[in-house]
């Protein structure tokens, strides 16, 4: 009789079992972030008191811009997604308390060893560097990167979470050496508390994640160390116009990724098999022009070069035939200038990506090298 009264208790056991699991990791790093901002004896960073709070609110006006430009990024490319996190009250007090704690004692041990880098320490520059790889440390998933079995996972992760977190920590050091603790907090905070807050996130591409979160922070790192000297007078009325330059090459590099990813209508795309040798070359990047009308698709004829699509993959070749059916309805016979036969799988409209304007050699050679060891796909490149 007990047990029969235990039994649907059960679930709500176990959610309390889950729940008391999940405290003891935000209490140990509240317990840190007390003991460094309370009880050690404070190191001061270097920046004025005078300056902290200008600093603080560069730092959150650079959480919004950069919140802006992923989302901007994933509504242009119509990359958004639902929020994994639970958003309802309870969820989002939860997803708080497990990353707050911890966020303040990174950012409080952040500015201590910046603090002592430079009061006590020669070399400045290299400390500097270790604390930027020590923070690193503690965010990579090491066992996730045990898990990978390929070159290309190893690329991926590279560049999609190492070089965006790397550049991150960059940041949120120079924050912590020109304004303290609080301004890599608001930074790093801002975003994080927006991310487990709104109900739609990006959801892009990892190119576009790697070029995002590797070139907006150092921009900013840029843009904060420069504008930190200018207001503590320490550089030339010439050197003050640098920071229109930091502010036009975080504008280019925005738009840089935007074209990398295929915002605009023409975008890149590298060429990964020797099909359409000796015109273009594996590790050949094609500009292609994506078609904003239904007429630019039917003004197509022979002897133009498209990309489409075939499944998960796309293909660069030659229209050999225009075709027409009963209706109308266009499409294409296509192939390699390297292969043999024509490809047997005829081309139609929706599957079209763009035609080829332009074809720059070899820069894209290190994606090539990435993808060398994947199958060719079937009817890409016959011998």
């Amino acid at each position: 009789m007990l047990l029969g009264n235990f039994l649907p208790r059960l679930p709500a056991v176990g959610s309390y079992i889950k729940r008391c699991s999940f405290y003891p990791v935000p209490l140990f790093w509240l317990a840190v972030a007390l003991a460094i901002f309370l009880w050690i004896p404070q190191i001061h960073v270097p920046g004025p008191l005078r300056l902290r709070k200008q600093l603080s609110g560069a730092a959150f006006s650079g959480a919004v811009i950069f919140l802006a430009v992923n989302f901007s990024t994933g509504l242009l490319l119509q990359k958004m997604a639902s929020s994994p996190y639970d958003l309802s009250p309870q969820g989002i007090i939860i997803n708080y308390i497990g990353i707050f704690p911890a966020l303040a004692a990174r950012e409080g041990a952040r500015a201590y060893a910046v603090g002592i880098a430079s009061r006590r320490l020669t070399h400045l520059r290299f400390w500097i560097t270790l604390i930027v790889l020590a923070a690193c440390l503690f965010e990579i998933n090491f066992f996730k990167v045990l898990l990978f079995k390929s070159s290309k996972e190893w690329f991926i992760y590279a560049a999609k979470d190492v070089l965006p977190l790397i550049a991150e920590s960059s940041l949120l050091t120079a924050l912590a050496f020109c304004g303290g603790p609080w301004a890599s907090i608001i930074y790093s905070g801002s975003i994080k508390a927006f991310m487990r807050t709104f109900p739609f996130l990006p959801s892009l591409p990892w190119i576009a994640e790697s070029a995002l979160g590797t070139i907006f922070p150092i921009i900013m790192a840029l843009f904060i160390w420069n504008w930190y000297n200018v207001l503590n007078h320490k550089q030339s009325k010439r050197q003050r116009e640098s920071i229109g330059l930091f502010t036009a090459g975080l504008v280019f590099s925005v738009a840089f990724a935007w074209f990398a990813v295929g915002v605009f209508p023409i975008y890149p795309s590298v060429i990964l098999t020797g099909s359409m040798e000796p015109e273009i070359f594996p590790g050949d990047i094609v500009l292609i022009q994506k078609f904003s009308e239904e007429q630019e698709v039917y003004s197509l004829s022979e002897n133009d070069v498209i990309n489409f699509k075939r499944e998960n993959i796309t293909i660069t070749h030659r229209i050999i035939a225009v075709l027409y059916d009963q209706e109308g309805n266009i499409s294409f016979q296509t192939k390699g200038d390297n292969n043999k036969v024509a490809d047997d799988i005829i081309v139609m409209a929706n599957d079209l990506n763009g035609i080829i304007k332009k074809v720059v050699p070899k820069i894209g050679l290190p994606v090539l090298w990435m993808q060398s060891r994947e199958p060719i796909p079937e009817g890409v490149l016959d011998y």
